[in-house]
């Protein structure tokens, strides 16, 4: 496995239905398409001396662009908010914010790795953090950007995952690492937006300059 870039077999996720993705999600091509449709229609108006009729279709291409940049600004779908709450976990990582990784942690939580079978629950992953990256610790976090999230519904009712490629720099004069993560979620059908999902197990899949983790790099004893 390459340790400097991630192979082209590391899992990854489906991409969303387009309709949904274009209606919900992304409307930038809906509302670009309106306005080149409002724009042609007033030439071809023009140009046919059917300026009534143009001005309508114009009228009526920029009001369903309108419409479809409010639907979308308005509703935030279940992608949005799992995808919210990956980049709320990463950076509460990121700070060692043990606090707000407690309430994003489902309590059955598990971490796993490859070759791993019982895996970490939420108390050795907060106290790997509290090792780890906490300030004037082994690898405290200077800053972080996230180069990129996908984002899945199920397989399950109420159950998501989401994978993030994430670019860590610690505090020194170290290179950045970058680092891929599968997450699961599961949603309380009760309750509404990013905090009705919480965190049921993570996988860090890559590490630039590792590869692919096991428990030869996990670190153990804490």
């Amino acid at each position: 496995m390459d340790i400097l870039q991630p192979p082209p077999d590391l899992p990854g996720l489906a991409d969303p239905p387009f309709l949904h993705h274009a209606l919900f999600e992304n409307p930038i091509p809906l509302v670009i398409a309106s306005v080149l449709i409002a724009l042609l229609a007033h030439a071809v108006a023009a140009r046919i001396d059917r300026r009534r009729a143009g001005l309508i279709i114009s009228a009526a291409a920029l009001l369903l662009g309108v419409a479809g940049l409010l639907v979308a600004t308005l509703v935030q779908t279940d992608r949005e908010a799992v995808e919210e709450r990956t980049r709320q976990t990463v950076a509460a990582v990121a700070d060692a914010d043990t606090a707000a990784l407690t309430s994003i942690f489902d309590p059955e939580v598990r971490l796993f790795y490859s070759g791993s079978r019982a895996g970490w629950d939420r108390g050795r992953i907060l106290g790997f953090i509290d090792t780890y990256l906490l300030p004037r610790q082994r690898y405290e976090v200077d800053h972080h950007s996230i180069s990129g999230i996908q984002t899945q519904l199920g397989p399950g009712r109420f159950t998501a995952r989401s994978r993030a490629r994430v670019s860590v720099t610690p505090v020194g004069d170290r290179a950045p690492t970058s680092v891929i993560c599968l997450m699961t979620w599961r949603q309380d059908p009760e309750a509404s937006g990013p905090e009705s999902w919480t965190l049921t197990e993570i996988q860090p899949l890559w590490v630039q300059g590792i590869g692919e983790i096991d428990s030869r790099v996990m670190p153990q004893g804490f």
